[in-house]
């Protein structure tokens, strides 16, 4: 498993890489990274069965939640700008310049699916990022109360949803039998 604050680290310097690929981008808040590494460890976990992270994830307030990530993002290479926009979260997550070390992600695949997670998501509206994490991935939507640790041995793997799939055979049928429907069908 991979420790917290290298997950925060290589979300950092993905969302900074797409958003010089880019140019148009939303800046990273706390509430946007803390979002971006649930979903690196759903995905993760989707396709290899366990997460990629020691992040231990509760259900508190807006979302998954990680109680350790405060003292992390708080100190070493992170710095927070305090933006006076109104915003909900008004946080803004920088890497510090000044603070050089090893952290991050050595392994290449890794890598790829952490800046993968952020090109797809990074960008989203933050409210259909909070209800797609909320309404769409399991361990949000089986945990009962507030505080609770999110059990990601709940979640579907990947592999299972491919297999379990229509053939193309059944696809065929079914769209074959509402061609049907429509070719008969009047028009409006």
């Amino acid at each position: 498993m991979i420790e917290e604050i290298n997950i925060y680290y290589e979300i950092v310097r993905s969302f900074n890489s797409v958003r010089e690929e880019r140019n148009i981008w939303p800046s990273l808040t706390k509430t946007r990274l803390l979002k971006l590494a649930y979903l690196v460890d759903y995905f993760y976990c989707k396709r290899y069965q366990h997460k990629l992270s020691d992040i231990e994830w509760v259900f508190y307030l807006y979302g998954p939640y990680s109680f350790s990530s405060e003292p992390i993002i708080q100190n070493r290479p992170f710095s927070i700008k305090r933006l006076e926009t109104g915003d909900l979260d008004p946080e803004l997550i920088e890497l510090n310049e000044n603070y050089s070390n090893s952290l991050g992600i050595d392994e290449f695949e890794i890598k790829q699916f952490v800046k993968r997670i952020v090109q797809d998501y990074g960008d989203q509206d933050l409210e259909e990022l909070i209800d797609f994490i909320y309404f769409e991935t399991e361990p949000m939507q089986l945990v009962k109360k507030r505080k609770d640790t999110l059990d990601f041995n709940k979640i579907v793997p990947e592999e299972k949803i491919i297999n379990e799939s229509l053939s193309r055979t059944e696809i065929s049928t079914i769209l074959n039998k509402y061609r049907g429907a429509l070719a008969n069908a009047s028009r409006i």
